[in-house]
């Protein structure tokens, strides 16, 4: 999918954050990017909890400094709930050893709010990133069905089905195996 593709689409972006400047601000700076998309602002966990459920973000935008939650938080709950969604924090200030802990827990990416500029390059990022991670998947699952549609095959066949790589068996049916009186397991990789 291509670059403009990706934007073209109307994206739905949850947006925890309890200071209603920096909201706005966000908004803003979407709009400027171009981003196209529907953002529900949400303040505490309960309002996060409950867009996750039923506005069900493609990308989810999370303040890292709230009263009572933090995106830490936030960046669980997602996980548990909604494990395929991008999670983008935004704060005001981040050390690197706590945005790196964010990464490998599972954020796709920081912005600092001084740096919004950043944040339309950095959702482009993550859709396209996205992307990948769901076409991979997709051939993954697809490579998967087709061996087991050869697997079956194999199996049900009445006559002897065979890899030979090299001179080297690799697998075979077990009416091969038959065929030739031995086990299965006592012919794979021999000539």
């Amino acid at each position: 999918m291509s670059q403009a593709s990706i934007e073209e689409v109307l994206l739905r972006i949850l947006h925890l954050e309890d200071v209603s400047t920096d909201a706005e601000l966000t908004r803003r700076e979407l709009a400027r990017a171009g981003i196209h998309c529907k953002i529900l602002h949400v303040e505490d966990e309960t309002g996060f909890r409950k867009g996750l459920a039923e506005f069900k973000p493609d990308i989810i935008l999370s303040d890292y400094f709230l009263p009572h939650f933090s995106g830490s938080d936030a960046l669980v709950i997602a996980k548990k709930e909604v494990p395929d969604t991008p999670f983008i924090l935004l704060t005001s200030s981040i050390n690197e050893a706590t945005a790196v802990a964010c990464i490998k827990a599972g954020a796709w990416d920081y912005v600092i709010k001084e740096h919004l500029c950043r944040l339309g390059h950095a959702i482009t990022a993550v859709r396209t990133r996205w992307q990948d991670r769901r076409e991979k998947a997709k051939a993954i699952a697809e490579l998967r069905e087709s061996e087991e549609r050869f697997r079956h095959f194999a199996e049900a066949s009445f006559e002897g089905v065979s890899i030979v790589e090299g001179n080297v068996l690799l697998d075979a049916s077990p009416n091969y195996a038959r065929m030739f009186g031995y086990a299965l397991g006592e012919m794979i990789g021999r000539s």
